[in-house]
């Protein structure tokens, strides 16, 4: 894969965290919205931007982006994954890609689960002067993996009582401090709830918003809702008229499984099922096309690449799994 495809496939899978967020309802593109909804200053603007170049120029960074942000990777792991060791310079091509996939995932979180907007736009300002101070940048990657104490950091900074406040030294020990908290207080903050994020997939495709309420009100069947979206055979999962689909039948099974359950049972079932498929790249994309009836239990297979000797530990099994179950559950909640 060449750089400019590689650097591409990065934005895609940046985009589609972005997309998440309930609040992207205009048919815009995503990186553009968060700029206008959210970048208060010329340094926020920046910060994408620099995240996006700083990935691009890594092949590790890149090797690892996806799984690291969907699979959620914890800084442990994301180390191990690097093969970042005790002894490893800051400067090193390991420490700048963990510096790079932290960085974006914290701005991704910051996006995703902080509501109150001065705070969220606290924790956008903060990350941009990281990238704007050489030092904080140097030794964001040792501070945030426990290899350097603040101790150490000040010793490396040269920090003595002499230093002054208002020196790059200082500002870096005071903003990796901040960035510490900051990614402690993330992780443990729940991200947006399965509900906006299906209503968010509905608002943000104009073919979806346009048949959603006879969709749900007049029962369509699978079949006519194909139909009315212009659905045709062999067209890709990842067409404006397949993700429409997908968010119409998930948002459907949600309101009549979740929010009109009749029984805790139905509730809990359904809202897993939605839980776990959400959370699942590969049972998100091939969704629609299982649903419809355009793959079949073996061309799903197919699609997914499983054989008899696949670990049912891995996503594709997973997803195999989560689709038959929604192609059965999907036709009770209508």
């Amino acid at each position: 894969m060449n750089p400019a495809d590689e650097e591409r496939r990065i934005v895609d899978t940046l985009v589609k965290q972005l997309s998440k967020l309930p609040s992207f309802t205009k048919n815009t593109g995503a990186l553009q919205k968060v700029d206008d909804a959210l970048a208060q200053s010329q340094k926020v603007k920046n910060l994408e931007q620099n995240l996006m170049s700083k990935l691009s120029q890594n092949q590790l960074a890149q090797k690892n982006f996806g799984q690291y942000i969907d699979e959620k990777w914890t800084v442990d792991v994301l180390k191990t994954k690097l093969k970042i060791t005790k002894d490893m310079a800051p400067t090193s091509k390991e420490y700048e890609a963990f510096t790079a996939l932290l960085q974006t995932r914290m701005y991704v979180d910051t996006l995703m689960k902080v509501k109150n907007p001065a705070t969220r736009t606290n924790g956008e300002t903060m990350l941009a002067k990281i990238n704007e101070n050489p030092f904080a940048q140097k030794y964001f990657g040792q501070f945030m993996d426990d290899t350097l104490t603040q101790a150490a950091l000040r010793t490396e900074l040269g920090i003595t009582r002499a230093t002054s406040t208002s020196s790059k030294q200082y500002e870096a020990l005071i903003l990796l401090m901040q960035a510490r908290a900051w990614n402690t207080m993330l992780s443990k903050t729940k991200g947006s709830s399965l509900k906006d994020n299906l209503l968010g997939r509905v608002e943000g495709n104009p073919i979806a918003q346009k048949f959603f309420k006879e969709f749900v009100d007049e029962k369509w069947s699978i079949p006519t809702l194909q139909s009315k979206l212009g659905i045709t055979k062999g067209m890709a999962p990842d067409t404006t008229k397949y993700e429409a689909l997908t968010g119409l039948v998930q948002t459907r099974m949600y309101i009549n499984g979740v929010a009109k359950a009749k029984t805790p049972t139905m509730k809990k079932t359904t809202e897993t099922l939605l839980t776990k498929i959400d959370e699942n790249e590969f049972a998100q994309k091939y969704f629609g096309q299982f649903v419809d009836g355009s793959l079949t239990t073996a061309g799903l297979r197919s699609k997914l690449k499983l054989t008899s000797s696949t670990s049912k530990d891995l996503k594709e099994s997973q997803a195999f799994i989560l689709l038959i179950q929604a192609r059965a559950l999907s036709k009770t909640l209508v």
